[in-house]
């Protein structure tokens, strides 16, 4: 917008006028999109049509959707947003204005799985356990979801 403003010679705010008032246009953010090669866009048809025959011919009861999630512990802070009201610094309470940061962060990683005849209760791993094929098959499929 500035460079606008500066290339027509005049003020920002005025370029923003023009921008919304006569030109019926609006600032939008820049969004963070996947990149997507042709053969994983081919790979995702693929296997979305074969879940779609599945469905249709009502062979869907065997599919077993999971998730997992890390939660980390830690207070999120906004700098922008997050603010204490007081009178001057020197009179904020405690803690109240202070957001404090570990090196080692606390965390839960929380596993679910939900099919068509029934959810599985939540699954709370140990911090620090990692997820791999066998580990998911193993211990938390045939141990929580397949009786």
């Amino acid at each position: 917008m500035r460079q606008m403003a500066s290339e027509a010679q005049t003020s920002p705010r005025t370029m923003q006028r023009i921008c919304r008032s006569d030109l019926p246009m609006s600032f939008y953010k820049l969004q963070k999109r996947q990149l997507l090669s042709a053969r994983t866009i081919e790979k995702k048809l693929t296997r979305s049509r074969l879940l779609a025959n599945r469905i249709r011919e009502g062979r869907f009861n065997s599919i077993i959707f999971t998730d997992e999630k890390l939660f980390s512990l830690q207070q999120s802070n906004n700098h922008q947003n997050d603010r204490v009201l007081a009178r001057s610094h020197e009179a904020i309470i405690g803690n109240a204005g202070e957001v404090f940061r570990m090196q080692e962060l606390a965390s839960v990683m929380v596993w679910a799985a939900i099919s068509e005849r029934r959810k599985s209760p939540l699954v709370f791993l140990c911090h620090g356990v990692k997820i791999n094929k066998e580990r998911h098959t193993g211990d938390i499929l045939k141990g929580e979801l397949i009786p």
